[in-house]
Protein backbone atom coordinates (compact mmCIF):
# COMPACT_ATOMS: atom_id res chain seq x y z
CA UNK A 1 0.00 0.00 0.00
CA UNK A 2 1.46 3.39 -0.97
CA UNK A 3 2.25 5.84 1.84
CA UNK A 4 -0.48 8.28 2.72
CA UNK A 5 0.21 11.75 1.35
CA UNK A 6 -0.32 14.53 3.84
CA UNK A 7 -0.87 18.04 2.58
CA UNK A 8 0.10 20.97 4.76
CA UNK A 9 -1.39 24.34 3.93
CA UNK A 10 1.21 27.07 4.21
CA UNK A 11 0.13 30.67 3.99
CA UNK A 12 3.03 32.99 3.21
CA UNK A 13 1.09 36.06 4.33
CA UNK A 14 1.51 35.20 7.96
CA UNK A 15 5.19 34.43 7.63
CA UNK A 16 6.40 37.55 5.86
CA UNK A 17 9.19 39.52 7.43
CA UNK A 18 7.60 42.96 7.54
CA UNK A 19 4.27 44.45 6.59
CA UNK A 20 5.93 47.76 5.70
CA UNK A 21 7.13 46.40 2.37
CA UNK A 22 3.55 45.82 1.26
CA UNK A 23 2.57 49.48 1.63
CA UNK A 24 5.56 50.94 -0.19
CA UNK A 25 3.91 50.74 -3.59
CA UNK A 26 0.75 52.48 -2.37
CA UNK A 27 2.38 55.91 -2.58
CA UNK A 28 2.20 55.46 -6.35
CA UNK A 29 -1.52 54.69 -6.22
CA UNK A 30 -2.69 57.25 -3.65
CA UNK A 31 -1.93 60.52 -5.38
CA UNK A 32 -0.51 63.41 -3.33
CA UNK A 33 0.19 61.12 -0.38
CA UNK A 34 3.31 60.68 1.72
CA UNK A 35 4.25 57.69 3.87
CA UNK A 36 6.33 58.37 6.98
CA UNK A 37 7.56 55.30 8.82
CA UNK A 38 8.76 55.69 12.40
CA UNK A 39 11.51 53.11 12.59
CA UNK A 40 15.19 52.20 12.68
CA UNK A 41 18.06 51.97 10.21
CA UNK A 42 16.97 48.39 9.56
CA UNK A 43 13.56 49.64 8.39
CA UNK A 44 15.19 52.19 6.11
CA UNK A 45 17.52 49.63 4.52
CA UNK A 46 14.72 47.11 4.13
CA UNK A 47 12.46 49.58 2.34
CA UNK A 48 15.23 50.96 0.17
CA UNK A 49 16.23 47.48 -0.98
CA UNK A 50 12.69 46.21 -1.35
CA UNK A 51 11.38 49.15 -3.32
CA UNK A 52 14.55 49.73 -5.33
CA UNK A 53 14.72 53.43 -4.56
CA UNK A 54 17.06 55.27 -6.90
CA UNK A 55 19.09 58.27 -5.78
CA UNK A 56 17.53 60.62 -8.34
CA UNK A 57 13.98 59.52 -7.63
CA UNK A 58 11.74 61.59 -5.36
CA UNK A 59 9.68 58.95 -3.65
CA UNK A 60 6.88 60.00 -1.36
CA UNK A 61 7.93 57.90 1.62
CA UNK A 62 10.59 58.26 4.28
CA UNK A 63 11.75 56.69 7.51
CA UNK A 64 11.94 58.84 10.62
CA UNK A 65 14.92 57.17 12.25
CA UNK A 66 14.92 56.38 15.92
CA UNK A 67 18.32 57.01 17.46
CA UNK A 68 19.61 55.85 20.83
CA UNK A 69 18.55 59.11 22.48
CA UNK A 70 15.00 58.58 21.24
CA UNK A 71 14.76 55.27 23.08
CA UNK A 72 14.49 57.09 26.43
CA UNK A 73 11.47 59.07 25.21
CA UNK A 74 8.21 57.28 24.58
CA UNK A 75 6.89 60.03 22.30
CA UNK A 76 9.33 61.04 19.57
CA UNK A 77 9.04 64.53 18.10
CA UNK A 78 8.25 64.43 14.38
CA UNK A 79 6.81 67.93 13.94
CA UNK A 80 9.94 69.21 12.15
CA UNK A 81 9.86 66.27 9.75
CA UNK A 82 6.18 66.84 9.01
CA UNK A 83 6.92 70.51 8.24
CA UNK A 84 9.76 69.50 5.91
CA UNK A 85 7.57 66.94 4.12
CA UNK A 86 4.85 69.56 3.68
CA UNK A 87 7.33 72.09 2.33
CA UNK A 88 9.11 69.74 -0.08
CA UNK A 89 6.30 67.44 -1.26
CA UNK A 90 3.04 69.31 -0.57
CA UNK A 91 1.02 66.14 0.10
CA UNK A 92 -2.71 66.12 0.75
CA UNK A 93 -2.34 63.35 3.36
CA UNK A 94 0.52 61.84 5.37
CA UNK A 95 0.35 58.26 6.61
CA UNK A 96 2.33 57.67 9.81
CA UNK A 97 3.25 53.98 9.87
CA UNK A 98 4.37 52.01 12.89
CA UNK A 99 7.27 49.61 12.89
CA UNK A 100 8.46 47.01 15.39
CA UNK A 101 10.82 49.10 17.56
CA UNK A 102 8.34 51.90 18.40
CA UNK A 103 5.66 49.29 19.01
CA UNK A 104 7.92 47.61 21.57
CA UNK A 105 8.67 51.05 23.08
CA UNK A 106 4.90 51.59 23.41
CA UNK A 107 4.84 54.77 21.31
CA UNK A 108 1.27 56.08 21.31
CA UNK A 109 0.94 56.48 17.53
CA UNK A 110 -2.63 57.73 17.39
CA UNK A 111 -1.83 60.58 19.76
CA UNK A 112 1.40 61.33 17.89
CA UNK A 113 -0.44 61.50 14.56
CA UNK A 114 -3.18 63.69 16.05
CA UNK A 115 -0.60 66.08 17.54
CA UNK A 116 0.91 66.88 14.13
CA UNK A 117 -2.27 66.64 12.06
CA UNK A 118 -3.95 69.81 10.80
CA UNK A 119 -7.24 70.37 8.96
CA UNK A 120 -5.37 71.14 5.72
CA UNK A 121 -2.92 68.23 6.13
CA UNK A 122 -4.22 65.17 7.97
CA UNK A 123 -1.63 62.81 9.43
CA UNK A 124 -3.22 59.37 9.71
CA UNK A 125 -1.90 56.58 11.88
CA UNK A 126 -1.48 53.26 10.08
CA UNK A 127 -0.59 50.20 12.16
CA UNK A 128 1.94 48.25 10.09
CA UNK A 129 4.31 46.66 12.59
CA UNK A 130 5.33 43.12 11.75
CA UNK A 131 4.71 42.24 15.39
CA UNK A 132 0.95 42.52 15.06
CA UNK A 133 0.14 42.83 11.38
CA UNK A 134 0.76 40.47 8.51
CA UNK A 135 1.81 41.46 5.05
CA UNK A 136 -1.65 42.07 3.59
CA UNK A 137 -3.09 43.57 6.78
CA UNK A 138 -0.73 46.55 6.44
CA UNK A 139 -2.26 47.40 3.08
CA UNK A 140 -5.70 47.10 4.62
CA UNK A 141 -4.63 49.44 7.44
CA UNK A 142 -3.75 52.16 4.92
CA UNK A 143 -7.10 51.85 3.20
CA UNK A 144 -8.95 51.74 6.51
CA UNK A 145 -7.28 55.01 7.56
CA UNK A 146 -8.88 56.67 4.51
CA UNK A 147 -12.44 55.55 5.32
CA UNK A 148 -13.35 58.73 7.28
CA UNK A 149 -12.46 60.78 4.18
CA UNK A 150 -14.65 58.80 1.79
CA UNK A 151 -17.97 60.20 0.62
CA UNK A 152 -20.99 58.77 2.33
CA UNK A 153 -23.29 56.73 0.11
CA UNK A 154 -26.94 57.28 0.85
CA UNK A 155 -28.64 53.94 0.34
CA UNK A 156 -32.04 55.62 0.32
CA UNK A 157 -31.19 58.09 -2.44
CA UNK A 158 -33.33 58.15 -5.53
CA UNK A 159 -32.34 55.72 -8.23
CA UNK A 160 -30.68 57.45 -11.13
CA UNK A 161 -31.94 56.61 -14.60
CA UNK A 162 -30.25 57.18 -17.92
CA UNK A 163 -32.06 58.69 -20.87
CA UNK A 164 -31.72 56.55 -23.94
Amino acid sequence: MPPKVQFVREDGLYHSFCGLVSVGWLYQKIKDSFFLILGTHTCAHLLQNTLGVMIFARPRFAVSLLEEGDLSSSQPNIADQIAEIKREHNPSVIFLLSSCTPEVMKVEFEGLAASVSTPDLPVLFVPASGLDYTFAQSEDSVLQALVPFCPVFDTYAETLTCDQ
